[in-house]
């Protein structure tokens, strides 16, 4: 299991408590706490290109629930990430690709924009986490950090 951090602001990628962990749930920043919402596992998602499907590790009494790039964006930029019934498909599967020590995460529905943490949302507790343009910003870097 990993935490994702954010290079750009610190803050870990969370499943927010508030949302009950079902599908829809919103994600986002949130300042790293090591709480159940922030746990996420790789695992494979059987496309070659785009290789892994992120599990958050809350339990709800529907199971897990994968990081999601909603179907209805189309993949286009700004919309945020929600949690959704882990399902293989092109809104979940991901592609990590190295960034020096960090990752730069490519959602296979967003195409060329990374996963990006929002400018304009300041980077603080709830700001919301998307996709954007590459920028080379830090707030497109994230690392991986084992429990």
């Amino acid at each position: 299991m990993f935490r994702l951090v954010n290079r750009g602001t610190g803050r870990c990628l969370d499943a927010f408590w508030s949302g009950g962990g079902g599908n829809g749930n919103s994600v986002g920043l949130w300042n790293c706490n090591d709480g159940i919402t922030e746990q996420w596992r790789l695992v494979a998602s059987g496309n070659p290109s785009y290789p892994y499907a992120l599990v958050n590790q809350r339990q709800t009494p529907e199971g897990n629930r994968c990081l999601d790039y909603p179907a209805e964006s189309q993949g286009v930029i700004g919309w945020q990430f929600k949690l959704w019934d882990c399902n293989r498909s092109e809104s979940q599967d991901l592609a990590l690709v190295p960034h020096g020590d960090a990752y730069k995460i490519y959602v296979q529905r967003g195409g060329s924009a990374p996963m990006d943490a929002y400018a304009s949302s300041g980077g603080l507790n709830g700001n919301p986490v998307g996709i954007w343009n590459e920028t080379g910003s830090p707030l497109q870097h994230w690392t991986l950090q084992p429990y």
